[in-house]
């Protein structure tokens, strides 16, 4: 029976429709090696302004243990700035799309700004820099914790960080190879002695040091790593000493930090014992005034660290530039533009499908929205 006429009849489309899957299987996969080595450059808007928010500011990036990817931002409120809180917005498909924004931490009558992400092996902290709007005197860091990848939100109390006033804690704590989480954030010499003021405008005369925290039980606790202080370098009009500072591990294990300065270019610095301490800060090869950047190791093509910043010397915080290393931040590639407009305090990941995903606030009718750029390797690479 096995070789009747009748069999061969019934195999016959059976062959067919597999030979037909093997050759569409060919050609899916050679038009996904297509579109992988083509260029790909997308931009939209995550979040713009709302009936609960006008100037939505302050965006961190994050990806999830599950593939997704989440974003965080301050809703400011401009007419009541202490209704300011911070939201969250998730995406499922690699940074194309984005969920509708929900709350994640608002403290009652207080701004919450300055968001950053902390993911754990089992759950998502969120945690905010929190004052009076009109005080600078001292801020906390209250947080929530999400168990379902940012779906929801339950307050879970603060995160001691050792200061009286700190302040420029945007980017998304830094898993290490060890474990160890570290999280940026910096704080000022003046405020810290309770009872000092800062005379107006404030951030001419604020003296800021770049700091870490780290933890080393998966962010149930958070101790004092090291700082890194440039006290003595002049602002040039913008803030002094060292602000916003991003991280990423490098190939050897090393802990590479970018600040803001208010000077012509960002500052860089090394640990090699995991955030304790610190190399002496000095000026890198990167021109900007008094905005920070975002940091991003590559999975693929593995080890690779990608900068976002705004490329100028000028105190206008445009354009948006992205440049690469694959060598540990030693040199830095030619810079290609995300977004030539005004494009302050930006956060970049990449998306579990290899996309490269940043985003940043800008201007738009009735307030800002967070932007966002999709992006992938060939067209970083690619000469512009």
């Amino acid at each position: 029976m096995k070789n009747s006429p009748s069999h061969l009849i019934l195999s016959a489309p059976c062959l067919w429709l597999s030979c037909l899957a093997l050759v569409v299987g060919a050609w899916s996969g050679q038009a996904a090696e297509k579109d992988k080595a083509s260029p790909v450059f997308e931009t939209g808007i995550i979040a713009g302004p709302t009936a609960a928010y006008s100037h939505p500011r302050y965006v961190s990036l994050a990806r999830l243990t599950n593939g997704d990817l989440l974003s965080v931002f301050a809703g400011m409120v401009d007419a009541s700035p202490d209704k300011a809180a911070i939201w969250s917005s998730y995406s499922e498909d690699h940074g194309r799309t984005w969920s509708k924004p929900v709350i994640a931490v608002d403290t009652p009558e207080t701004m919450d700004a300055d968001p950053s992400i902390v993911v754990t092996k089992d759950r998502v902290l969120v945690v905010a820099t929190t004052r009076k709007a009109k005080e600078l005197i001292s801020t906390t860091f209250p947080f929530a914790t999400s168990r379902d990848q940012g779906r929801t939100w339950t307050p879970s109390g603060e995160i001691n960080h050792f200061h009286n006033y700190s302040s420029g804690k945007l980017q998304a704590a830094t898993r290490l190879r060890s474990g160890r989480l570290l999280q940026p954030f910096c704080w000022d010499q003046i405020l810290e002695k309770k009872g000092s003021t800062i005379k107006e405008p404030a951030e001419r005369n604020m003296i800021s040091v770049a700091a870490v925290l780290y933890s080393d039980d998966d962010g149930h606790t958070w101790k004092r790593g090291g700082d890194l202080d440039i006290t003595g370098v002049p602002g040039g009009g913008g803030i002094n000493g060292l602000d916003e500072i991003c991280l990423a591990e490098m190939s050897d294990g090393s802990i590479y930090a970018l600040c803001r300065t208010g000077v012509d270019h960002l500052y860089e610095a090394r640990s090699t014992d995991q955030g304790m301490t610190w190399s002496k800060p000095k000026p890198s090869a990167l021109v900007a005034s008094n905005a920070p950047a975002s940091l991003t190791v590559l999975d693929q093509p593995k080890g690779t660290l990608v900068v976002i910043w705004n490329e100028t010397a000028k105190n206008d915080r445009k354009p948006l530039s992205v440049a690469y290393s694959t060598d540990d931040a030693r040199t830095w590639s030619k810079s290609r533009t995300v977004f030539k407009d005004y494009s302050p305090y930006p956060s970049i990941a990449q998306a579990a499908d290899g996309t490269i995903v940043a985003s940043w606030f800008q201007k738009v009718d009735g307030g800002t929205a967070i932007g966002f750029a999709r992006f992938n390797w060939a067209w970083l690479t690619a000469q512009p």
